[in-house]
């Protein structure tokens, strides 16, 4: 393993809005507003194009502070892009969508963790030409609000037929729930959850 794991936790991928607070994680949810719900459905129109989409959502936060520098990013995104050619191969007559998405941004937390995922994690995306999406609320009508954008992107990348969870912790864990309880895809991977753990199956649907 790596030698500067941290004992402290943090805190989700986004801080708690003064207006939207996100769910707590659990085994069940709360409903949602029709305004997050709406957008979602919108924002998951865009992302299947007509088809249906696999979503990677990488909290590099959390990989970041497993270790401070780029080696155990790689190694993930590594085993990320491993997982999709098989993926392909399994789904060889299924026109499939692929959507990577980040713990930064505009909308994203400035914390110090999430500025450290993406330094370590910037250069092994822009190497591979991966260019992250964001759900934009200036685009679909909804608010310009952190909690607010967060939730409509667990919503939607809830609805994904695979969804590769990258680095863990609790905003990946109510995903997770929301795609078990209220989705209709098929699995959830979880990649680099520890240091060691890089590659396991943590739902499958049957």
């Amino acid at each position: 393993g790596y030698s500067d794991n941290p004992k402290k936790t943090f805190r989700p991928v986004v801080p708690v809005s003064p207006i939207f607070a996100h769910p707590s994680p659990g085994k069940d949810m709360y409903p949602l507003s029709k305004g997050v719900t709406s957008n979602s459905s919108a924002f998951v129109r865009y992302l299947s194009g007509g088809n249906e989409f696999v979503s990677i959502h990488l909290r590099t936060a959390k990989v970041a502070m497993m270790d401070r520098r780029s080696r155990l990013f790689k190694k993930c995104f590594e085993k990320v892009e491993s997982l999709i050619v098989e993926i392909k191969k399994t789904y060889l007559n299924t026109k499939l969508h692929f959507h990577y998405f980040v713990d930064y941004g505009e909308y994203g937390s400035h914390s110090f963790e999430v500025s450290l995922g993406r330094k370590v994690s910037l250069r092994t995306l822009q190497e591979n030409n991966i260019k992250p999406l964001h759900y934009d609320p200036k685009k679909y009508g909804g608010i310009p609000d952190q909690g607010f954008v967060a939730l409509v992107e667990q919503l939607s990348l809830s609805q994904s037929k695979i969804l590769i969870l990258v680095g863990g912790g609790s905003f990946q864990d109510q995903m997770k729930t929301r795609f078990i309880q209220f989705g209709n895809g098929e699995r959830i991977y979880h990649v680099c959850r520890s240091d060691e753990a890089l590659l396991e199956i943590a739902f499958e649907r049957r």
